[in-house]
């Protein structure tokens, strides 16, 4: 019912929650908090709730009762939103009051009100994160700088400070990685770079590849289709198939650059 768009008119930006059955009552939320937001999503079913990014720090926003939190996370840089409680982010931490040169960029899970740390990396880093749940597991994929692997980590959420993550999985696809996803179940993560892709199982704890064919060079972010398939419009083609690389399907010559959807 709710859809929430940011809106930049070459001078300001601003993000604003449309109602799509009652137009008039869309809601901007730039105004409404009087906030710098750069990024914001909605926080599970209720779309009062929205996680935002306001100049450097995560708030939590309200917009029934038009209120928002103090800071959750400082010196924010990125975050992904998972259900209606759960955050993955990295942002910057010093090791020592007010030391600066010594800080690092800390990669991290926000949930019911706690920081949980999970790793540290340099400030100059570029990390790639997606997060999901399956099978009574949490699971934090991270990809660092230009690594070609992925690390997945289990359980994260229920890790303490004192104890650094492990590593339960990793993904290699052989090359930088530029997007990270995972199936809506949470059982499948996709790693890819334009038409190289590789997928993990996490119930079979087996991985795949992938190479995108047939003139399809400027591959954009592979997406979901269901829990199995995926989907591309790359060179004027949709083209589906599985996680694996499995059953391609060409469906039929498209313009590039719209939805795709399956229906029951």
């Amino acid at each position: 019912k709710y859809i929430l768009v940011e809106h930049d008119n070459g001078s300001a930006v601003e993000f604003v929650r449309i109602d799509r059955s009652k137009p008039a009552d869309s809601v901007n939320l730039t105004k409404l908090f009087g906030l710098d937001i750069k990024d914001a999503h909605f926080s599970g079913n209720n779309a009062n709730i929205i996680y935002a990014k306001t100049s450097s720090v995560l708030r939590r926003l309200d917009v029934g009762a038009a209120s928002a939190s103090a800071a959750l996370v400082d010196d924010l840089r990125d975050f992904v939103v998972y259900g209606s409680d759960t955050i993955a982010f990295t942002n910057v931490e010093p090791l020592a009051t007010g030391d600066s040169i010594s800080a690092q960029q800390q990669i991290g899970i926000y949930r019911a009100g706690k920081i949980i740390p999970v790793r540290g990396v340099g400030t100059d880093e570029q990390v790639r994160l997606a997060y999901n749940e399956y099978d009574n597991h949490s699971y934090l994929a991270i990809n660092v700088g230009s690594s070609t692997k992925v690390e997945i980590i289990r359980d994260a959420t229920s890790t303490g400070s004192s104890q650094p993550a492990s590593v339960y999985a990793q993904l290699d696809l052989g090359r930088q990685i530029s997007w990270l996803s995972f199936s809506s179940s949470g059982r499948m993560l996709l790693a890819q770079n334009g038409k190289y892709m590789a997928t993990y199982d996490i119930e079979l704890a087996r991985s795949a590849t992938k190479t995108i064919e047939a003139g399809a060079n400027d591959v954009a972010q592979l997406r979901w289709l269901d829990d199995y398939y995926l989907w591309t419009d790359a060179g004027g083609t949709l083209r589906i198939f599985e996680f694996d690389g499995a059953n391609e399907h060409n469906i039929a010559t498209v313009t590039p650059g719209y939805d795709t959807m399956l229906s029951g």
